[in-house]
């Protein structure tokens, strides 16, 4: 995870990147569009981008990048399908996210054949 980055240009945009470099598609608050191109994430102004939706299905993202979602204080939706990558720990972390705790709104967590139960339980703390 690179730190310096999220400093230098905000958590959104640095999740923004990782999770496009990851093959993940995210959607920006107030916008219809899904973004999936790394290389045409939108310009501006670096706190008008807000992430509102993340959709990782098929994508490649581990628990080692999770730290990217520490500041994203507007995610209402996220999308993991035939994420191979993801396991319970990286549920964990997700829970434990208290920025996630109180935006999130839907979660959907399909085919991810290394999540068992107990990485299911330790989302409690999400409403």
């Amino acid at each position: 995870v690179d730190y310096e980055r999220i400093r230098d240009v905000g958590p959104d945009r640095a999740a923004s990147e990782w999770l496009l470099r990851c093959g993940a598609m995210v959607r920006y608050h107030g916008q219809e569009r899904w973004h999936k191109d790394y290389n045409h994430l939108p310009t501006g102004p670096l706190d008008k981008y807000k992430i509102q939706a993340i959709d990782a299905t098929d994508s490649c993202i581990m628990r080692i990048g999770f730290d990217y979602m520490d500041g994203l204080q507007h995610v209402e939706k996220i999308r993991l399908c035939k994420c191979h990558y993801i396991e319970d720990s990286c549920l964990e972390k997700l829970g434990k996210l208290e920025n996630l705790q109180k935006s999130i709104l839907e979660m959907e967590i399909i085919s991810c054949g290394n999540v068992t139960d107990k990485g299911i339980i330790a989302l409690y703390h999400l409403r």
